[in-house]
């Protein structure tokens, strides 16, 4: 009965807490009493007023959230730092893959060409050309087939020579491609029966001549 008596006297007292016009010592009664019973601070909370506990149990919730904060922080810090240590060896070895050199983006018709002499044919490249790394060389045949690239390529049809450029992804990407205007000499594999020499864009499978016997 005591405890229904004080929910009685708390109610009664529950609208001046409400408007803030009771008294500092019914104000504290009224916390008190709502700190620890439900039912009345759910009749408060319907007129539109909400009651915090006590200070001692006000600074106790504010470290738990506090704590609880800092503790999904460090969790979401580490595993940041787990992922991206992660991703570091795998985006360098993506950077680092080798990709073939686009004709048309690097101006390819003016900055590679076929120079033969007595020592045999040059592959010649300038400016952006000289980004590649390595060629990938390849033979077509009468039938326009590639070696290493189509099955039905026929070794004893072959006709023509086919040059891939290869380059680092690191270089395609970057904003700053490096241009050297000095002209870099590479020498060409001696082949029999062949009579022209082409570009090959192993992407789109087109060929772009750049040699052929007169």
């Amino acid at each position: 009965m005591k405890n229904k008596k004080n929910c009685d006297l708390i109610r009664d007292l529950l609208p001046l807490y409400a408007d803030g016009v009771c008294s500092e010592e019914s104000r504290q009664a009224v916390a008190e009493h709502i700190a620890g019973c439900q039912k009345c601070r759910n009749m408060l909370d319907k007129m539109g007023q909400h009651i915090s506990i006590s200070a001692d149990k006000d600074v106790s919730a504010v470290k738990a959230i506090r704590k609880k904060i800092r503790t999904r922080q460090i969790i979401i810090i580490t595993v940041s730092a787990l992922v991206i240590l992660n991703l570091i060896p795998l985006l360098m070895l993506f950077l680092n893959m080798d990709c073939t050199m686009n004709y048309e983006k690097y101006n390819l018709a003016e900055n590679i060409r076929i120079e033969e002499n007595s020592e045999g044919l040059w592959l010649v490249t300038t400016n952006e050309a000289n980004n590649y790394i390595f060629y990938l060389p390849t033979l077509s045949d009468e039938n326009g087939n590639h070696f290493g690239y189509d099955e039905s390529f026929d070794a004893d049809k072959k006709i023509g020579y086919g040059i891939t450029l290869k380059q680092k992804r690191i270089t395609e990407i970057s904003p700053f491609i490096l241009s050297y205007s000095q002209e870099q000499w590479t020498k060409l594999a001696d082949m029999e029966n062949i009579s022209e020499i082409f570009y090959y864009d192993d992407k789109t499978n087109t060929e772009y001549l750049l040699w052929k016997t007169e």
